[in-house]
């Protein structure tokens, strides 16, 4: 389901999450950068995804998108899982990375000893202070 949803944020220009988010006339939806770029290259102002002619004055801001956005923004401080939009709560030190319980569960990391961030936090905070990798921390 994440990587659906994350999908239905993602411009289809730029392939990242929607910037300025804004519908054409066709209501397909795209940054508002990545729009105005596209048509700077096209004879007519077409929509990069069906091509209908779309008339640049009628550009409306995608208002419910741009709030869906910011508020996954305002979580992403609590590092998001890039790959399940869930919470990187937990920290494998076997591979030093931060993990999300569905990461938590891949073959990948299956059978390591993944820990709690807080608990790893305290944990190399002892051991040695600058040792521990920043777990937690925004670089």
């Amino acid at each position: 389901m994440a990587s659906s949803f994350k999908a239905e944020l993602t411009c289809s220009v730029c392939l990242d999450l929607f910037q300025d988010p804004v519908l054409t006339r066709c209501e397909h939806t795209f940054c508002r950068r990545c729009v105005l770029e596209f048509w700077s290259q096209q004879q007519r102002n077409m929509c990069p995804l069906c091509r209908k002619v779309c008339p640049s004055a009628l550009l409306l801001r995608n208002r419910v998108l741009d709030g869906l956005l910011e508020t996954l923004r305002q979580r992403d401080k609590v590092q998001l899982c890039s790959d399940h939009l869930l919470e990187r709560s937990l920290y494998c030190p076997e591979d030093q990375e931060l993990l999300c319980c569905q990461c938590r569960d891949s073959p990948r990391h299956r059978g390591h000893n993944v820990l709690a961030v807080a608990d790893a936090r305290a944990r190399y905070k002892v051991r040695g202070g600058e040792g521990w990798g920043g777990v937690g921390e925004r670089p």
